[in-house]
């Protein structure tokens, strides 16, 4: 049941993730980050609780992990352009 769980937690932080791309807000911005919390909270205790899949658990959570961190700096860069832009603006 974990292992589902993770997975739905996971698909929706990149989700997310996504959505940072085209709605930059600080909301949006937290809850990416804590699905990446939870999904790595989860990712823990399933490699904790079954220790002989860690090759293959830790190649997924990694390429996880550059998939969503790279997804998140984007929006981050693209949110500081539009403040920027809004304040300058003003």
């Amino acid at each position: 049941m974990i292992i589902l769980i993770h997975i739905l937690i996971a698909f929706s932080s990149i989700a997310i993730a996504t959505l940072t791309l085209f709605r930059p807000s600080k909301k949006v911005f937290y809850a990416s980050y804590v699905g990446v919390l939870l999904t790595l909270i989860s990712g823990v205790y399933l490699v904790t609780m079954s220790p002989a899949q860690i090759v293959h658990v830790c190649i997924s959570g990694l390429l996880y992990l550059a998939l969503v961190t790279t997804v998140t700096v984007f929006a981050r860069v693209k949110f500081v352009k539009l403040i920027q832009s809004t304040v300058s603006v003003e």
